[in-house]
């Protein structure tokens, strides 16, 4: 049995990740052979990015372009359909049905890319032995309404048959539209008068005339109302089930419920590596980790937590979840707790957490996703960490960091204080997954006190903790104390590529921060002769020939910023998101307004207000002064 399975495409990356998880895990009966079909026609690069991984990870994928791109609108609210937009979805998938005749398919199952189908979906579609069967799904078309299904009795949406008796009376319309309703409620297969958007067609039925092309001499909205009047007109019965139902993504609103119903259903027995948590918690994280864990549910096979004491009020809270707990004196060395912790491990793979860390729904999907199709050949795996946050709740300051990596490789921590694991052999896997740091309230300090008491006892700072000492201290405001710090970790001339790039950033900003700009913009400078521009080392200097009123010069690093803020760091990289969108285009913006070149300031506007709708002031050029410098740590 040969069966294709097709959808027109044009999604929000976040909702097309989850519909094609579905359509991968969906159990298909033994000796199917399924292929897919997608009409690509997204406006956003990321969905097509998607379509095109699930293309090289799987086989007998097919990706089309349609001939020309649909503007498709919705809101939070509902979904803005027009006549042209119907009817060229119904182009395409008349062209699905063209590619299963000529292939050969002996089913084709239409499937609209916002919805979730259940394990057993597909199986129970084709025992129903129908030619034209759809799944059932309920939807709040309207916000305020109750969910109403996608199959009908009759005309373009009437839950009442075309030829009841009970047409002439509205109080028997309304009982028979109740009847039938609740019919659709009950697990079963039913006959009904119109269907779609998540329809299995038989070879038969396609090649009897069943199409989605609009009838000319028909006013009526949707292809799908065309494709069933056909159908009706052939003598094709149309069928609904109702035994497992589909999750429609309609609305933003529906996301919570669309990873409850993927996490209810389709996690079993899909792990292809296990995975430990390892934790290094103090009492001062109690507030914190009942929250972490219940971000990162499902993620791991075993929990590890080294607890630092001294009163185990956050352990406590962490063996609810199932932790190991075991006891370990930090002695103001957090490299050693996190080892000691590593070492308790016994799982493929070992997970870091933080105590105030959380995975977001998104990406906790997305790490799902990936224990269960891991590369074999992986060693390590890069994510996110976003430690500040935007007045809009958009990152501010990120770091890369190695977050899951294959225990067996023996990788360490290193640095007393702002420790590093260090993952220099193996393969690294490069994903776009983000854990959030999200510590309510200022830091209290702890870090640079560990680094006073280590100093007081005479202990010699390594290179790594010569760099962290330094950060502590600048972020702090003392960065007279930080800037000699900074220079002898320079002067080793140790650390990774993207330490050193940090480091020198770092020092200039407090070179400028004590009045020596002449030393902030030589150390920029000097940067730029040993490695590629950074766009925080750009928009600093910028920045410093602004507040100088030397307004060509700083629109020239401005416009330097812009042309390379796309450039992601390595491991351990330090990202400033405001110099790498918005606030290099800010800044130019007032360069140019000074300089007299309005239109050029219009335009550089126009660009940073994409990144921040709704700011007042950005399409302005006010705001400038003020905000979250890319010269700040």
């Amino acid at each position: 049995m040969k069966i294709l399975i097709a959808s027109p495409v044009q999604q929000k990356p976040e909702i097309l990740r989850m519909f094609l998880y579905t359509v991968r895990h969906v159990r298909k009966p033994e000796g199917c052979e399924a292929h897919f079909l997608f009409a690509d026609d997204n406006e956003r690069e990321e969905s097509s990015a998607l379509l095109r991984q699930f293309q090289a990870s799987h086989p007998n994928v097919k990706i089309v372009r349609p001939e020309q791109h649909m503007r498709y609108v919705t809101d939070d609210s509902t979904h803005y359909w027009t006549a042209d937009n119907m009817e060229r979805v119904g182009r395409m998938k008349d062209g699905i049905i063209r590619e299963a005749i000529e292939g050969g398919y002996d089913y084709v199952w239409f499937i609209d890319s916002d919805l979730l189908v259940h394990p057993d979906t597909l199986i129970n579609l084709l025992q129903a032995d129908k030619e034209i069967i759809s799944c059932v799904f309920w939807t709040k078309w309207r916000e305020d309404g109750v969910p109403m299904p996608q199959v009908w009795q009759s005309d373009q949406y009437s839950m009442v048959k075309a030829r009841s008796p009970a047409r002439s009376d509205k109080a028997k319309q309304a009982a028979e539209a109740a009847a039938f309703l609740e019919m659709l409620k009950k697990p079963g297969v039913y006959e009904v008068g119109g269907l779609g958007a998540c329809t299995l067609v038989r070879r038969s039925a396609l090649l009897r005339g069943v199409r989605f092309a609009y009838i000319p001499n028909l006013s009526m909205a949707g292809e799908d109302r065309h494709f069933c009047i056909r159908a009706a007109a052939l003598g094709i019965g149309l069928y609904a089930d109702t035994r497992t139902p589909a999750y429609h993504l309609y609305r933003p609103a529906d996301l919570e419920g669309g990873y409850r119903f993927i996490e209810t259903h389709y996690r079993v027995n899909l792990r292809r590596i296990s995975v430990s948590l390892c934790m290094v918690v103090s009492d001062d994280d109690a507030a914190y980790v009942e929250r972490c864990l219940r971000s990162a549910e499902g993620v791991a096979d075993e929990i590890i937590v080294a607890d630092a004491g001294p009163a185990g009020r956050a352990a406590g809270i962490a063996a609810a979840f199932g932790a190991k707990i075991f006891p370990f004196n930090r002695n103001d060395d957090y490299a050693a707790a996190r080892n000691f912790a590593f070492d308790q491990a016994t799982m493929d793979f070992i997970l870091w957490l933080d105590a105030d860390d959380v995975i977001g729904r998104e990406d906790r999907f997305k790490l799902l996703e990936l224990i269960e199709n891991f590369p074999p050949d992986v060693d390590a795996v890069l994510m996110d960490h976003h430690l500040d946050w935007q007045e809009n709740g958009s990152p501010r300051i990120s770091r890369k960091r190695h977050r899951l990596v294959r225990r067996e490789r023996g990788y360490r921590w290193e640095g007393a204080a702002h420790e590093t694991l260090v993952v220099a052999t193996g393969k690294t896997l490069r994903s776009d997954i983000a854990i959030s740091r999200r510590r309510t309230g200022a830091g209290n300090g702890s870090r640079l006190a560990m680094y006073k008491r280590l100093l007081e006892r005479g202990t010699a700072l390594g290179p790594r903790d010569q760099l962290g000492y330094a950060i502590e201290l600048a972020e702090h405001g003392r960065h007279d104390e930080a800037i000699p710090w900074f220079e002898r970790y320079l002067a080793a001339d140790q650390g990774s590529p993207e330490e050193r790039a940090e480091a020198c950033v770092r020092l200039a900003s407090c070179y400028g921060a004590v009045g020596e700009r002449g030393k902030q913009r030589r150390t920029l400078l000097g940067l730029f002769a040993r490695m590629p521009p950074r766009p925080e080392a750009l928009c600093q200097l910028g920045t410093s020939f602004l507040e100088d009123g030397l307004y060509r010069e700083a629109a020239f690093w401005f416009e330097a910023a812009v042309r390379c803020r796309q450039d992601e760091p390595d491991a351990g990289g330090w990202v400033d998101h405001p110099a790498r969108t918005w606030l290099p285009l800010i800044r130019l913006g007032v360069c140019c307004d000074r300089l007299g070149e309005a239109e050029k300031a219009r335009a550089a506007r126009e660009e940073a207000a994409k990144y921040r709708p709704g700011r007042p002031g950005v399409s302005r050029g006010r705001g400038h002064s003020g905000e979250a410098p890319g010269n700040k740590g």
